[in-house]
């Protein structure tokens, strides 16, 4: 696993910010016999993206379809611990 620096967290959030947003949905794909990972499309305008995704592991599904906002919601509370930290005072006996 790569160390975890301000350096990787600014590109991490990077490629959220280009990911298109969600929601995604992961489901069963009986006649493929898959979990397929799909962004639906929204008819209202252009820019609509249609992306599949198959697997054989319910659990990758699972993490492919909530990445695009696990993954922002967990930088921001990384950001907010961060703050709270630089608060806090060292004191020493």
């Amino acid at each position: 696993m790569s160390a975890w620096t301000l350096e990787r967290e600014a590109k991490v959030l990077a490629r959220c910010e280009a990911a298109t947003e969600g929601p995604w949905e992961a489901h069963y794909d009986e006649d493929g016999g898959e979990w397929e990972v799909t962004r639906p499309i929204s008819l209202d305008g252009p820019g609509d993206v249609v992306v599949s995704v198959r697997t054989w592991e319910p659990g990758d599904a699972a993490f492919l379809a909530n990445a695009r906002e696990d993954l922002p919601d967990a930088l921001a509370e990384i950001a907010r611990l961060r703050a709270l930290l630089a608060g806090v005072k060292t004191v020493r006996p």
